[in-house]
């Protein structure tokens, strides 16, 4: 059995290799300008809102780029988008998740999610490889799981640092 990716679903066996390097060349772009212009925000709006708008507009995204559309042009212009908004998505859930664990903990927390960030790979691999090789499944799984990291999102709240930060500014 074959692979079935976006090499067939999107027709893209016969173009240019620079083509197709576009979509992660796309998603690396949004992220250094995303990091350059939208990190800073996460100090003076808090993080918990900006974490929720990151996340939901990369479900969103996510869920078009898997369900709806099959237009390169689109899918490499949300590839951006989801760059664009990772520094509020992942750094920004990164320092909220150091902020509300214990100083003692950090370590281990910060050790924790890199290895279940790392654990994806891995996950992905024996899941093409012995469950199903079709790369909708897959994706189906992640954008239900980052649709449950949104939907927590909404209970959480507001990092103490930030708030405690915040009235030393006011």
């Amino acid at each position: 059995m074959v692979l079935q990716n976006w090499i067939d679903d999107l027709n893209l066996r016969c173009v240019e290799k620079w083509r197709i390097g576009l979509f992660g060349s796309f998603y690396f772009t949004g992220n250094v300008i995303g990091s350059t212009l939208l990190s800073q925000y996460g100090d003076t709006i808090g993080r918990i809102p900006l974490i929720r708008v990151g996340q939901g507009i990369s479900v969103l995204c996510y869920f078009f780029i898997v369900f709806l559309t099959r237009d390169v042009q689109f899918i490499y212009a949300l590839c951006l988008i989801i760059g664009l908004f990772s520094c509020w998505r992942l750094s920004l859930g990164f320092i909220y998740g150091q902020e509300i664990i214990k100083e003692t903990r950090q370590n281990l927390g910060g050790a924790m999610f890199n290895l279940f960030d790392a654990s994806v790979v891995i996950f992905s691999s024996i899941y093409l490889l012995n469950i199903s090789r079709n790369w909708v499944n897959l994706h189906t799984i992640f954008i239900c799981l980052a649709t449950l990291a949104f939907l927590i999102s909404l209970i959480m709240p507001e990092s103490p640092k930030f708030l405690v930060q915040r009235k030393e500014y006011d």
